[in-house]
């Protein structure tokens, strides 16, 4: 997904200062469920502006979403 930036969900903690409270946080996963929605829960609790994408990865290669492949 274009502008998508992969990070660890279990090192949260290292990265969330790279974070700005001032733009929205979508998190996903590959399926949409348990991953992406608890660090989009953990960011809410730290005053982000967090959601996750419902149906993660899967559902969004299904609705034929736009997806870079890097080398």
């Amino acid at each position: 997904m274009a502008g998508a930036t992969w990070r660890d969900p279990e090192r949260v903690d290292e990265w969330i200062g790279e974070l700005s409270k001032t733009e929205p946080v979508v998190t996903f996963c590959v399926y949409g469920f348990h991953i992406g929605c608890e660090t989009a829960e953990t960011l809410r609790k730290a005053g982000f502006d967090s959601r996750y994408m419902a149906g993660g990865h899967y559902a969004w290669k299904a609705t034929k979403g736009p997806v870079t492949l890097f080398k």
